[in-house]
This record gives structure tokens, C-alpha cells and sequence, in this order.
């Protein structure tokens, strides 16, 4: 019976210590995101714009080709 509530507080203390680790590797990866969202809102127009040329480019193309080019 003590075996058997060893093994428990063990397989426990693991998971304990597995919850802990993932919960660190979130936050980790939570401040990250929070980081590019950051670049990203800063550079957005800068974005919006290159956007906006392959937007254009690939409509050109495609104008182009339809009419023959």
C-alpha cells in the first residue's frame, strides 16, 4: 500500500513539475507574441503598403495577361 502511494506522490510531483514547465513555455511564448504584435503595430502602414504593391503587381499581371500581353 505505501508503494502504491509513493508511485502516486511521485507521478503527481511530475505532472507538478511538467504544469510548471509548459507554464513557463507559455509565458514565454505569450511575451513573444506580445513582441511581434508590437513590431507589427509599429509597422504597420510600412506593411499596409507592401501589401498593397503585390496587391496591385498580381492585378496588373493578371490584367495584362487577360488582354493578351
Amino acid at each position: 500500500m505505501r508503494d502504491e502511494i509513493d508511485k502516486l506522490s511521485k507521478g503527481t510531483e511530475s505532472k507538478d513539475n511538467e504544469i510548471y514547465t509548459i507554464t513557463q513555455e507559455n509565458l514565454n511564448l505569450r511575451e513573444k507574441i506580445e513582441i511581434m504584435e508590437n513590431i507589427i503595430r509599429s509597422n504597420r502602414q510600412e506593411y499596409e503598403n507592401l501589401v498593397s504593391a503585390k496587391v496591385i503587381n498580381t492585378m496588373e499581371k493578371s490584367t495584362y495577361e487577360y488582354h493578351g500581353g
